[in-house]
C-alpha cells in the first residue's frame, strides 16, 4: 500500500510525529511519502496513494493555515480514500483541556468540510521559544499537570508515542482492509 503523510510544523514536533507514523508504515512493509505543507506541495498527486494521514498542530485555537488550505483544496480526493487526522495540541494533556482539543479538531473539520475516518488528539511539545509567547498561567498549568518543576528551563515532550504507534497501526490495518479488491466467486 502507498500512504501519504502530509503535515505542517513550526517548531518540529508535528514533523517528529509524522516521522514516527512513517516509520510504522515502513515497518509494516508499505511505502510512505512525507510532505510538509510549509514547503508548499502543489505538485502532489493524491491519486497514487491508497491512504492519507494529515497531521497539524494547533496554535492558539486554529490548525495551521497550510494544512487547512491543503485539505480544502483536496477535500474530494481525501473523502474518497481512507484518511486519518492527527491534531496536535497541548490542551489535550490538561484535565479540562480535552474538550478544548476536541473543539479545535471539530472546528477544523467544520471549516474544511472534511470528516476523516480516523482522528487522533495527541499532545505536542512545549518548547522554550514558545514559552515566551504563552501566558505564565498556561505554562504553569501544563507543567503542574505533568508534575514537573515549573521553573525548570527545558523543552517538554508531551506526545504519547505509544498511543501514536497504536493509532498508526490501527489506521494502516483498517486502510489495508478497505483498499483490498473485492473477492469474486
Amino acid at each position: 500500500m502507498n500512504i501519504l503523510i502530509v503535515f505542517a510544523t513550526k517548531l518540529g514536533q508535528t514533523q517528529r510525529i509524522a516521522d514516527h507514523a512513517a516509520s510504522r508504515v515502513r515497518e509494516q512493509g508499505h511505502h510512505v511519502t512525507l510532505r510538509n505543507t510549509m514547503n508548499g506541495i502543489h505538485d502532489v498527486d493524491l491519486k497514487k496513494f491508497e491512504a492519507i494521514m494529515i497531521a497539524s498542530a494547533v496554535y492558539k485555537v486554529d490548525h495551521q493555515e497550510t494544512i487547512t488550505d491543503f485539505v480544502i483544496n483536496h477535500r474530494e480526493e481525501l473523502l474518497a480514500k481512507p484518511a486519518a487526522f492527527i491534531s496536535v495540541s497541548l490542551s489535550v494533556i490538561l484535565p479540562d483541556g480535552r474538550q478544548d482539543a476536541d473543539s479545535y479538531a471539530n472546528q477544523f473539520m467544520s471549516k474544511t468540510q472534511w470528516y476523516p475516518n480516523w482522528t487522533l488528539l495527541i499532545g505536542g511539545a512545549l518548547r522554550l521559544v514558545e514559552r515566551e509567547n504563552m501566558s505564565p498561567q498556561v505554562v504553569e498549568a501544563i507543567l503542574a499537570e505533568q508534575q514537573e518543576i515549573i521553573g525548570k528551563i527545558q523543552d517538554y515532550d508531551f506526545t504519547d508515542w505509544e498511543l501514536l504507534t497504536r493509532f498508526t497501526d490501527d489506521f494502516i490495518a483498517a486502510a489495508a482492509e478497505s483498499t483490498k479488491a473485492p473477492q469474486t466467486a
